[in-house]
Order: C-alpha cells, then sequence, then structure tokens
C-alpha cells in the first residue's frame, strides 16, 4: 500500500519517516478515507497531523504500541546474559573493524548471546562470530527503505516502533559494545549513556570499541564532565579500548 500522492509528496513523507515513522504506521492501518484526508492534508508535522486523525485511528496506533511491547515481553522471556554490539552498516568484510567485530563476538558469544541490529556491516560480522552453540540474535526495525536481516542472525524479532527495539537492547542485555559508527550508532550510545548517567540503569559497561575512532569524542566529553553536567564520573559511564 502507498498514499494516493504525487511522488514527490511521497518522496517528503519516506523521508520525513526515517524519524518517526508514524507516516507509514498511519498508512498501514487507515481505511480509504483516512488515505484520503492524509493526501489532502496541508500539515507538514508529524504530531500536528496525528491530532487531526479520527479517535479510533489515534487509539489503533495506541494499541499496536502496547501489543508490541507485550510480544516483547515474550521475546525476552527465556533469555541467557547478553551483550548488545552496535556499528556501522556501511563496513564490510575485508575491513579491520569488520575483523574486530568478529573477533570480540567469538570472544563473547563464549558466554554471552550476541545481540545487534540484525542489519548489514559491523552488526553482520558480530552476528556471523557467534561461536558454534551460540546464539546471535538481531532486533530489525520494521522501514520500506530498510533491508531484512543479515544471514547470521539465528532469532531475529523484528519491531514497527523504534522505542519498542530500544528497550529490547536494553532491557536484554548486561553490556554494551559500540563499534564504530555513524548517527544510528550514536544514537543508540547517547541513549543508554543517559540511562545510566541517570542511573536508570546500573551496573551495565559500556564499551566504546575503536580508541583511534572515538579518540575525538573523549575530548568532548571531558568537557561535559568539566561543566559538572554528568552526574557520574566519565570512567564510570564508558570505556575507551581497541
Amino acid at each position: 500500500n502507498t498514499f494516493l500522492v504525487g511522488e514527490d509528496k511521497q518522496q517528503t513523507l519516506l523521508n520525513r519517516d526515517k524519524q518517526g515513522r508514524l507516516l507509514v504506521e498511519l498508512n498501514r492501518i487507515s481505511t480509504p478515507e483516512v488515505r484520503k484526508f492524509l493526501a489532502s492534508s496541508p500539515i507538514q508535522d508529524e504530531i500536528a497531523l496525528l491530532s487531526q486523525l479520527p479517535l479510533h485511528l489515534r487509539s489503533r496506533l495506541f494499541k499496536d504500541a502496547v501489543n508490541e511491547l507485550r510480544d516483547l515481553k515474550k521475546f525476552l522471556k527465556g533469555m541467557g546474559p547478553a551483550v548488545s554490539i552496535f556499528g556501522s552498516a556501511r563496513i564490510h568484510d575485508g575491513h579491520p573493524w569488520y575483523q574486530l567485530a568478529l573477533d570480540v563476538s567469538a570472544l563473547l558469544s563464549q558466554v554471552y548471546w550476541i545481540i545487534t541490529g540484525g542489519g548489514p556491516g559491523l552488526m553482520e560480522a558480530a552476528n556471523k562470530g557467534v561461536i558454534p552453540g551460540g546464539v546471535s540474535i538481531g532486533l530489525r526495525i520494521e522501514l520500506p527503505f530498510e533491508q531484512g536481516v543479515n544471514a547470521f542472525v539465528q532469532v531475529p524479532h523484528v519491531f514497527k516502533y523504534f522505542f519498542a527495539r530500544k528497550m529490547a537492547f536494553f532491557t536484554s542485555s548486561q553490556a554494551f559494545v559500540c563499534l564504530p559508527g555513524g548517527l544510528g550508532t550514536l544514537d543508540e550510545l547517547f541513549e543508554v549513556a543517559s540511562l545510566k548517567d541517570r542511573k536508570y540503569i546500573k551496573r551495565f559497561p559500556i564499551v566504546l570499541l575503536g580508541d583511534e575512532f572515538y579518540s575525538g569524542l573523549r575530548p568532548f566529553l571531558r568537557e561535559v564532565e568539566r561543566r559538572r553536567f554528568l552526574s557520574k564520573p566519565l570512567e564510570d559511564l564508558f570505556y575507551f579500548c581497541d
């Protein structure tokens, strides 16, 4: 299904969907009447658009989100100790960081289940590196422009909502390993760091793996610490290493 709009507006909606996915989700549950409303609406802001929707559709969005959290609870039940590994989707086999992800995963999977975003690049390497007898999990987000899970994921789980996917990473893991990556990787990194700094999560090591790549981040965080913008000392929040 697609929105009944022109090609340019459709692309605009998809671009906006990269941030929130609200419009694609509305399309998924909508009726022809609502699609007509979306096509004719001059509203550009997603939150304003949501406020204009019929009440029964807003209720359905809420129920969908609650159902996803229920599914997450079932998925997490019975899981063993796990480590989440994040990194760029754009680093491929043959790169030193790809090999680093393979090696780290092979080491950690002797004790822990390995969780990634399930995509290509360093996520693929982390899933691929799991030793025989280990468990490789991929948590993917359902987006129209994203690929499916990589071939090395043993246990896939696909989410509709970003917040539920993030909850899965944080509630199922005992540690967080952050390889070099872009904004998606940094988004996950700083979200979990915020939770740790505010003591919502406690004994949760956050390892920044790739000292050269993250060398510019360390002085910035030192400055944040110097200005007393952190509740915890920097050493209690992050481990920088190779």
